[in-house]
């Protein structure tokens, strides 16, 4: 089948998955793309792709619309402006931060990041942003620096009033960003599975990478991990989408301990990768990740104690919890209830590597209470850390029965699904969970 064909093609020179955007997708962009010239044989329209490297980005620009705004997933701009007022210029005196944003869409990201950086007091001259994509269209609007309503989402828009100038037409509203911040973003185009990206720059401090790896076929996702770590300082912060975490597992990355802000780190300690971070024992010894407390080396595990719904919280909101004072020690936690407390330290176990310890905690909760939502959780993470795939499934499923908007659960369901050959089902699973936390996102934006 010819349309088959051009699928391969946009897998093969893009990356993008067929299964994942849709077969659908690439057929509306086919046709309409055909209907410009006139064509009535889709095998006419291959002959015309095959032959014109014109033709061919014209399609891939049908085929890379996104959906962007500014602040999107706000904990994550907290979180960097948190990070490089405290903790960059302990560690990195009279250094440039080095930021990239890749895939950079139409601007909304970097933007955001530059005025996260300014409203932090950082210097023009402290830091440097890149911009990458592979829509030239995105970027020429992105250079642009002008806006729609579209754009900016949620009740807490200040940040508009300081960085931009209405201009009313006679359509709607639009929004002209000041030179002052376009300034700082430099925009290029380059594709992001190609093995020279950005070969002859020097690595980024911060890279945001969000809601691309979702798109890819398995063979992409493996090229872009392999150029993000390439890319990436050490020590460096990978930020990436909500639903991408499993997706990063077979890397050298380790997962910062914040809710609602989905992004890793370099690790410090060379560990022998047996198929993916989900899948390994957690080093029993611990690191130092942004502070001088110590904390665990892992933090898959963190999240299994108590199932939490993202937070949207304002600029103003308290510190990260990395940058306070770790939490009480299991014995002072005398409001728990017996199996809560079990579920404490079965997570501490997990989190220091020792899983049959913490999978024997788990099945004392699960004996008293099978329906313990957090504990089926966690013996899922367990199961799967130990290879135990099928074991994995079951307790996730059962988590998401008993809790249906569970997207962690269901984000690991879709790896699972993906490493077992059916990338159908992973979509799936996948657009549910983020689905659901779009929607949860939402609410609390606009109760802001």
């Amino acid at each position: 089948m010819i349309q088959t064909r051009i699928e391969s093609m946009v897998e093969n020179r893009i990356g993008l998955s067929a299964s994942a955007i849709g077969s659908d997708v690439i057929a509306k962009a086919i046709d309409r793309r055909m209907k410009i010239f006139g064509m009535n044989k889709i095998d006419t329209y291959l002959d015309s792709l095959e032959r014109s490297g014109k033709e061919w980005n014209e399609l891939i620009e049908l085929l890379v619309v996104p959906e962007t705004w500014f602040f999107r997933n706000r904990e994550s701009f907290i979180f960097l402006s948190h990070y490089i007022t405290s903790q960059w210029p302990l560690k990195h005196k009279n250094r440039v931060l080095r930021v990239l944003s890749i895939p950079c869409a139409t601007g909304e990201e970097p933007y955001s990041i530059a005025i996260t950086l300014m409203d932090a007091g950082m210097e023009e001259n402290q830091y440097f942003i890149d911009a990458v994509d592979i829509s030239s269209i995105a970027l020429d609007k992105a250079k642009e620096g002008v806006f729609g309503p579209e754009s900016f989402r949620g009740r807490n828009l200040s940040f508009r009033d300081r960085n931009f100038e209405p201009v009313v037409n006679d359509r709607e509203k639009r929004f002209v960003l000041k030179p002052s911040v376009r300034q700082k973003v430099r925009f290029l185009q380059g594709n992001l599975i190609n093995s020279n990206i950005l070969a002859n720059e020097m690595p980024y401090d911060i890279i945001f990478c969000r809601n691309l790896l979702i798109y890819l076929s398995v063979k992409a996702k493996q090229k872009v991990v392999h150029n993000i770590g390439r890319m990436l300082a050490r020590n460096g912060i990978l930020f990436v989408g909500h639903v991408e975490r499993p997706l990063v597992g077979n890397s050298e990355f380790t997962w910062i301990r914040e809710p609602s802000v989905f992004a890793c780190t370099k690790k410090k300690l060379s560990i022998k990768d047996k198929s993916s971070d989900l899948r390994k024992k957690t080093p029993r010894r611990k690191q130092k990740v942004f502070s001088s407390k110590k904390v665990p080396a892992s933090s898959r595990f963190a999240s299994a104690g108590v199932h939490k719904k993202p937070d949207n919280a304002k600029m103003s909101c308290q510190q990260p919890s990395f940058l306070q004072k770790p939490p009480l020690g299991i014995e002072e936690h005398d409001n728990l209830s017996n199996n809560e407390k079990i579920m404490k330290m079965a997570t501490l176990h997990a989190d220091q590597g020792d899983l049959e310890k913490a999978r024997k905690l788990c099945k004392e909760c699960l004996n008293e209470n099978s329906l313990m939502i957090p504990a089926n959780f966690l013996m899922g993470l367990i199961c799967q850390a130990m290879n135990e795939e099928d074991k994995a499934e079951k307790y996730f499923n059962k988590t998401v029965y008993l809790d249906p908007n569970h997207y962690e659960a269901l984000g690991h369901l879709a790896f699972i699904m993906e490493r077992r050959g059916e990338p159908g089902r992973a979509v799936q699973l996948r657009l549910r969970a983020d689905r659901i936390l779009k929607r949860e996102g939402a609410t609390i934006e606009n109760e802001e």
